[in-house]
């Protein structure tokens, strides 16, 4: 096996391991861990494809267990090398072992605590703190020994030295802070001393309110309150040192993307995706509720006539939102959102205005991804706003427009952007340029879907790079630089071609771009992995309203209308309870009917039908099903045409037992749903409207069900009804 894949260290341990390392005697188990360590040194990387419990099952039964502490010593050293040659392929063994070493933190030999803090070390490294929590929170749960104590907090502080500020390990922080809160109060100095560390490495991450609301009363003692402080400059001074000696630099990525070469940019920029989820500090803060807080009579103030009565109120409203800095998702602020909306979009005075922006910032920041499904309509309200000049107003919105970038997928309101860049006021387009480079310089490869750049950003950014404006021009070339950052020359060259053609232009699009990856690098910002693997993880992909569609099922006729051929399978007659036409229950079998059915019903139907209805479906099934199985019985040896009258409340379309897929592709029905040209087509199934508007228009034509068999079938030729039955024939055909 080549030395890059990994070595299996099960195929060199040294003969007759498992025995030896359970000898009596001590020294041969000290002989035996030292071959073992021998041979790891000479690997310095192990296969993560083969399983090494039982190995690691002896060290840990070792740690714990020996008496000897040169034996222990080395099975520390084991395990460490075991950790260094996996890397991140140990996490998935540490739920077995780190318990066990952190306990060892009771011995008072200085050399055994020297190999568990090299142990741990490693093992902050390279083990994501999700799966540190749990093992961590155990042995603090079970610590009495305050040197355990004390320790653990240290390595703890150790680890969050390790995290920038925009990637803190919330969960990680939420699960030892009850702990450490009680540290702080422990009767042993060195405990509460390092309780207070950690806190300080805490408050480095987020900011002093959100540390003194996990610290509880901590923060009320000035002593504790100045130790933390000071910890906090410490634990900057020890990130810093981190950072220096990991620092890496990132050429290779940078002529990737220059270079235009994408493949290669997206295989190297995938690896700097942050493996943590970055989770604001936002989390920690609790839920609050803040109706009562706001005046019943809001909305009397603020249609008041005295601009100063309106801002006066916005900025009574500005401080409750200040002082609650996360919202609770249940109460409703829609229709005070939607008054801030029409203010900010109505409002002549730019005092007004500038206050109901902030208000809107903060209900943004108060309810996070909740708010997202007023965010279209305000970047609208926005970039019109964007034409006035005085900061006063065009902070507010700068701060704003950032903010909502956060809570949803550039693709939500792409459209709004675009015509934003379109519009004649030059200070539109400029500011709409200059938050699109923003928002970019925050993207990578990844998270920003490549149509949104070369069929939308794209044309109207090079329309943008010749306007007569010189900020407008300025403000296009920064974000076609952005663009070059995350999907590189290539593309660029491709959907900003008048650009790069133009040598002056190219050049300040790729400073730009150049400055842009010296000062943010290629990795996507924290909030933007946040949303994007939100976004991944809650929109599924659907083929409804694709191009398609259109191609398999649409036509055009002689008048150049768009006729669409939409198949249907098994429609329900018109019911006493409901008039509307639906898809009906398809029944492979009748000993399955009445179970097929259920599942429908709760799927599908419980959408459309009313109760009653609901109820007779299930009841007509049943009988079905009786009718069926005594057909069957009865008939079992001949072919038999099973019809049931349009007039009961269930159709069922029957199919070969054994194809039902077969036989369903061959009886199909066919509705023609003809749309005047220019008509979009954006649905899959025929909607229930537009199949009854075709049985209606139908008149009492005959309806014939093209069918493959010879001539002769029994099969009847079916003609529409008058009102006594349903208005819809219901083909049936022979069971095989």
């Amino acid at each position: 096996m080549r030395e890059m894949d990994g070595m299996d260290i099960k195929e060199h341990l040294p003969i007759g391991f498992f025995e030896t390392v359970r000898s009596t005697n001590w020294i041969e188990r000290r002989d035996m861990l030292s071959a073992l360590i021998d041979n790891l040194s000479h690997y310095p990387r192990i296969d993560p494809k083969i399983k090494y419990n039982e190995i690691l099952a002896e060290l840990k039964m070792i740690i714990s267990k020996d008496s000897n502490i040169v034996v222990v010593i080395l099975a520390l050293r084991a395990l460490t090398a075991f950790v260094k040659g996996l890397r991140k392929n140990f996490v998935k063994y540490i739920p077995m072992v780190l318990l066990h070493v952190l306990e060892k933190f009771k011995e008072k030999k200085p050399s055994v605590k020297e190999a568990v803090v090299d142990c741990l070390s490693l093992i902050a490294e390279y083990c994501d703190t999700t799966m540190l929590s749990s093992p961590i929170c155990e042995a603090l749960e079970k610590a009495t020994n305050p040197t355990v104590k004390a320790n653990i907090d240290q390595w703890i502080y150790y680890i969050l030295c390790q995290y920038q500020r925009s990637a803190v390990p919330i969960t990680f922080i939420r699960s030892i802070a009850p702990y450490l809160v009680k540290h702080s109060k422990d009767s042993d100095p060195d405990v509460r001393e390092r309780s207070c560390m950690v806190f300080g490495a805490i408050l480095r991450l987020v900011e002093e309110k959100v540390t003194a609301s996990i610290a509880d009363d901590v923060f009320g003692d000035k002593t504790k309150s100045k130790k933390i402080i000071e910890y906090s400059e410490k634990a900057e001074k020890d990130f810093e040192k981190y950072r220096q000696a990991r620092i890496g630099t990132d050429i290779a990525l940078e002529s990737c993307a220059l270079s235009g070469n994408m493949e290669c940019h997206k295989e190297a920029a995938g690896g700097l995706v942050q493996a943590d989820t970055a989770i604001s500090s936002w989390e920690l803060l609790t839920e609050t509720k803040i109706s009562d807080k706001i005046p019943h009579d809001i909305q009397l103030k603020l249609a008041s006539r005295e601009w100063i009565d309106r801002k006066a109120t916005l900025e009574m409203l500005y401080n409750i939102l200040e002082n609650n800095p996360r919202l609770c998702p249940d109460e409703d602020h829609s229709e005070l959102i939607g008054i801030l909306c029409k203010i900010l979009e109505k409002d002549t005075n730019i005092n007004v205005a500038a206050v109901a922006a902030k208000c809107i910032t903060g209900f943004a920041n108060g309810l996070r991804y909740k708010f997202a499904v007023f965010i279209p309509k305000i970047y609208v309200s926005v970039f019109e706003k964007f034409k006035e000049k005085k900061l006063i107003l065009r902070q507010p919105l700068i701060v704003l427009c950032d903010v909502l970038a956060l809570l949803t997928p550039l693709s939500t309101y792409i459209e709004v952007v675009r015509i934003a860049l379109q519009k004649p006021n030059p200070q539109i387009k400029t500011q709409t340029a200059l938050f699109l480079s923003r928002l970019l310089r925050q993207h990578n490869v990844h998270t920003l879907p490549l149509d949104c750049i070369t069929q939308k950003l794209g044309p109207a950014l090079t329309k943008l790079s010749f306007d007569a404006d010189p900020d407008s021009r300025e403000a296009s070339f920064v974000a076609v630089g952005a663009i070059m950052r995350i999907v590189g020359e290539n593309v660029v060259n491709d959907c900003c071609s008048e650009i790069m053609h133009d040598i002056n232009k190219s050049t300040k699009v790729r400073q730009n771009c150049e400055s842009l990856i010296r000062e943010f690098g290629l990795n996507a910002s924290a909030s933007i992995l946040k949303l994007h693997q939100r976004t991944c993880s809650t929109v599924v992909p659907s083929k409804v309203g694709s191009h398609k569609s259109l191609n398999a099922d649409a036509r055009m006729d002689t008048k150049c209308n768009i006729k669409t051929t939409k198949k249907v399978r098994s429609v329900i007659s018109k019911s006493k309870f409901n008039s509307a036409t639906v898809p009906a229950i398809r029944i492979q079998s009748a000993h399955s009917a009445v179970s097929t059915a259920s599942v429908e019903v709760k799927s599908y139907f419980l959408f459309y039908l009313p109760s009653l209805f609901i109820r007779d479906i299930i009841a007509g099934i049943q009988v079905q099903e009786t009718n069926a199985t005594k057909n069957r019985e009865k008939n079992s040896s001949s072919e038999k045409d099973i019809f049931f009258d349009a007039s009961e409340e269930v159709d069922v379309l029957s199919g070969s037992s054994s194809d039902p897929d077969n036989s369903l592709g061959r009886n199909e029905t066919y509705i023609v749903d003809e749309r005047e040209r220019g008509t979009a087509i954006t649905e899959e199934s025929v909607p229930l409207q537009s199949v009854s508007r075709e049985i209606k228009q139908s008149g009492t034509a005959n309806v014939r069900i093209p069918s493959d068999r010879s001539g002769g079938s029994r099969l009847p030729t079916l003609t529409l009804r008058g009102t006594s039955g349903s208005r819809i024939p219901i083909p049936v055909y022979k069971r095989t």
